[in-house]
């Protein structure tokens, strides 16, 4: 039974990395001689909670899992200033990488320094596309549906759905083709879980927008712990922070804005909502927890009504 709990255990904690990224970095002085047992402290921005550890003997240092955000990096040594480096960017299922090198002086004299995104992955030969909130919030998407933006990926394409269409069904027979491979080969992934209807392909599970912090399209080349032959779409939701965020969206379409249809002898019903919400921040008790920087809340919720006539035309024999 012991060993049951730990291979399930250990199972989960490898679905946990899938969405998780990285920072890998190297320590040296200024004549690019690498600097042991250096205190490597890494902070996210939006909580403040802070990891620490120790670079080893190559002046190497690692981090994973790290969840998808921006990190600050600082780094201290005897003999040597304090370093830090800023706005370290972490995407889902990739690895950033910060080489501090520190200069010579006392550790309270501390060196600031702007981290610039690599124009370069240099860490992974994944080939793909990441999509960060802002444009998942910002496109236009009929339906609200992020996986829309997939087709925003070179080789990413949408094909006429055949058999068995529901909305929220992203990828049909013949849906969502990366690189050439059918739809029913694409992988979904949400927070580290594998959320891909395995029997017709594409996935039952829509995300609301509003709820998404960024996802990747990976096409070829991708690590051991994605299966399937096909593309992989990689999501990871929001967290709460140290500030309290919060939003409310309703979305209306109706058959009094619309056109009449040209076959139809009046305008076809539609009465379409979409609405919800969602916040997020520090989880705080009043006089007796403050939860800032150490634990935070999200909440969500999205819903649709709608009410639609369908006008089709059917051949039927005349009266002779």
């Amino acid at each position: 039974m012991k060993l049951f709990i730990a291979l399930a255990l250990s199972s989960a904690t490898c679905l946990g990395q899938i969405q998780a990224g990285r920072i890998v970095g190297t320590v040296t002085d200024p004549n690019q001689a690498v600097v042991p047992n250096a205190k490597v402290a890494i902070t996210n921005a939006a909580t403040n909670q802070s990891q620490v550890l120790i670079s080893n003997s190559a002046g190497d240092f690692v981090l994973t899992p790290v969840n998808p955000g921006v990190y600050r990096v600082e780094v201290t040594a005897a003999d040597f200033e304090t370093a830090q480096v800023n706005n370290v960017e972490v995407i889902v299922g990739q690895s950033a990488r910060v080489d501090v090198t520190l200069r010579i002086g006392e550790t309270s004299t501390k060196i600031e320094v702007v981290s610039t995104s690599p124009l370069l992955n240099t860490e992974s030969g994944t080939l793909g596309h990441e999509i960060a909130n802002k444009q998942i919030v910002d496109l236009p998407l009929n339906g609200r549906s992020y996986y829309e933006l997939a087709r925003l990926t070179p080789g990413a394409t949408l094909l006429p759905g055949t058999g068995n269409l529901l909305r929220i069904r992203a990828n049909y027979e013949s849906g969502t083709s990366i690189s050439g491979v059918r739809g029913t080969q694409t992988s979904f992934y949400l927070d580290g879980v594998d959320t891909t209807d395995h029997h017709q392909g594409g996935t039952l599970i829509q995300t609301s927008i509003d709820a998404l912090d960024e996802f990747q399209i990976q096409q070829s080349e991708y690590s051991a712990e994605f299966g399937n032959a096909g593309g992989v779409l990689n999501g990871t939701t929001k967290s709460g922070t140290n500030q309290i965020h919060g939003v409310l969206f309703d979305f209306l379409r109706n058959d009094k804005l619309d056109s009449r249809n040209f076959f139809a002898l009046q305008r076809d019903v539609l009465k379409r909502n979409q609405f919800g919400g969602g916040m997020g921040g520090p989880l705080s008790i009043p006089r007796i927890y403050n939860g800032r920087n150490r634990t935070f809340f999200f909440v969500n919720y999205e819903a649709m009504r709608q009410r639609a006539a369908h006008v089709f035309n059917s051949l039927v024999p005349t009266p002779a």
